[in-house]
């Protein structure tokens, strides 16, 4: 989350869509991940493209097969559904919180080490680290 203006200067409210409108999409995904490939497939979005399925074609996924939020016969139970929703939402959280952390830490490290402009290299380095990634899925792309 580097970037030339800190985090914590954000209002609060915006910090709090920061964190809590990922974590709620993500709960909402563990849910009822059937839901989301209709809203995506309705957007126009093909959720199937990476693994090669065709959107046509059933998947067999017990959830999908089951018709209905846990009415069919091959849909997950409720409890399951709303464990990974949890599990899910909990996970996100704490990814963002300590994202949220680990850039002041970064920035609070950067400016005891005498760094002249911690935010300028902070963000420097992220796009060296993107650049690089980038590149790299570049060359493997070509290769295949």
């Amino acid at each position: 989350m580097s970037g030339l203006v800190p985090v914590r200067r954000y209002p609060r409210w915006l910090r709090g869509t920061l964190v809590w409108a990922p974590t709620l999409l993500v709960a909402a995904a563990g849910f009822a991940p059937d839901r989301v490939q209709q809203a995506a497939r309705a957007a126009g979005v093909d959720l199937d493209q990476e693994t090669g399925d065709s959107a046509d074609e059933p998947a067999g996924d017990p959830i999908e097969d089951g018709g209905d939020e846990g009415s069919g016969e091959g849909a997950a139970p409720l409890p399951a559904r709303l464990g990974l929703g949890l599990l899910c939402g909990a996970a996100t959280y704490g990814v963002m919180r300590i994202s949220l952390w680990s850039d002041t830490a970064l920035e609070s490290a950067l400016r005891k080490a005498h760094v002249p402009a911690p935010r300028l290299v902070m963000a420097a380095a992220g796009g060296v680290a993107a650049w690089g990634l980038a590149e790299r899925e570049r060359r493997q792309a070509g290769a295949a």
